[in-house]
């Protein structure tokens, strides 16, 4: 009976409460705002968990395509499909060998197409595969040669078309028999290959020898800012194995070059040039110099051949020409042609007052041949070291002996 009255009156509470502060046209205004509030949060609710929812179903439409595109590459290509940065620099090929090898190689899906179109799919260098590949100014065998390529010399392909390939490498652009070349991709993946260690002279004149020493013969002798290429397994001791523009190798001293590790590059017939027409400089003025002394090794028999033997008969001149040069073949009286001649109390013609005068003009005519003769190997007195006058000499002493004109020759 309590609890009945006891629910009893608190319902009679909230009756009174209600018709007091709810219903109660004193608090119409205030109760109609709350309402309205509540009803605002309630639609601002509602349209936010339809937008989530909306945003969701669109994401998980993106997430089943996308799938469904890596699953189409995953089968054509056994890639694995995630990151693009990955794929700058590869081909398709090399992705797909990379894979094989169980190696992690990750590209997006949306990207897959740059596969096709690489920069090493498209490569435009190329690799020289020899050395000494002439570069021609048209593709043509017979056309002039503008440059010369060495083994793992790069450049740029201009154009190819068959037999020959238009590139551009250093300073050089021509054509070049497509042979000699490794083109593409398969070129893009030895450039490695393509980087030389080169000494680039830095001072004036600079001496480039046969071997590493200052006292070995000269190859060339370079201008400032020559280039060579550096053979680096032939190089140490503070000298440099180098090999020049037309091929030639050599040696320089540390001393004088500044070294670089660069792209192996066409040489320009200039450099190539530069180096010949150094030699030839080099050939011509070693000629002049034989010929000088040749002429003065003629002259100065003629003399002597003119003061011991002027008067005698020609070959009698010949002869005596042919004492002197067996004497100097045999080394005993020298080395040299003066050696043989000025040695003490052999020549007494070389002590006549005619002699100066003979050295000039070689005495006579028939003297002078007959010297040109002995030295171009004419003997006419087999290996005789001596000769003397047949009035005076002992012919039952000396033995084998040859008398021509009032000499006798043993």
């Amino acid at each position: 009976m309590n609890v009945n009255r006891k629910t009893k009156l608190k319902m009679n509470r909230l009756k009174f409460n209600l018709k007091r502060y709810v219903f109660s046209g004193r608090y119409f205004v205030r109760n109609a705002l709350i309402v309205m509030i509540l009803l605002t949060f309630i639609a601002i609710g509602a349209v936010g968990i339809s937008v989530l929812s909306s945003m969701k179903e669109e994401q998980s439409g993106e997430e089943i395509a996308e799938q469904s595109q890596k699953e189409d590459v995953i089968l054509d290509s056994r890639l694995t499909i995630k990151e693009p940065s990955m794929i700058g620099d590869i081909s398709r090929e090399e992705l797909i060998r990379v894979i094989e090898e169980e190696k992690d190689v990750e590209v997006t899906a949306k990207d897959i197409s740059l596969l096709a179109n690489t920069r090493k799919d498209n490569y435009s260098g190329f690799l020289c595969k020899m050395d000494e590949v002439n570069v021609r100014a048209a593709a043509d065998g017979s056309s002039e040669i503008v440059g010369r390529l060495s083994a793992g010399a790069t450049g740029e392909v201009i154009e190819t078309d068959g037999a020959w390939t238009k590139i551009s490498s250093g300073d050089v652009t021509g054509y070049v028999t497509t042979t000699f070349l490794v083109l593409g991709e398969e070129a893009s993946l030895r450039e490695e290959e393509t980087i030389g260690t080169y000494a680039t002279t830095n001072g004036v004149n600079v001496c480039i020898r046969k071997e590493g020493s200052t006292e070995a013969d000269l190859v060339y002798i370079s201008p400032v800012g020559t280039r060579m290429t550096v053979d680096t397994e032939e190089s140490g001791n503070g000298w440099y194995a180098v090999r020049l523009a037309d091929g030639t190798c050599g040696y320089v001293s540390a001393d004088y070059v500044d070294i670089t590790e660069e792209k192996i590059t066409a040489v320009s017939m200039d450099e190539i040039r530069a180096v010949t027409d150094w030699k030839d400089e080099q050939i011509r003025k070693e000629e002049e110099k034989k010929e000088e002394a040749m002429k003065a090794d003629l002259y100065l028999l003629a003399a002597i051949t003119y003061c011991e033997a002027g008067v005698e008969p020609y070959e009698g001149q010949l002869a005596v020409a042919n004492v002197v040069l067996n004497r100097l073949h045999s080394g005993k009286y020298g080395s040299t042609l003066e050696d043989v001649i000025y040695a003490p109390y052999q020549f007494t013609g070389c002590q006549l007052s005619s002699f100066s005068w003979a050295l000039q003009t070689g005495g006579s005519e028939s003297c002078l041949q007959a010297a040109r003769e002995a030295l171009e190997g004419h003997n006419n007195i087999g290996d005789c070291l001596y000769f003397r006058a047949t009035w005076v000499a002992d012919l039952g002493a000396i033995g084998d002996y040859t008398i021509i004109g009032t000499h006798v020759f043993y």
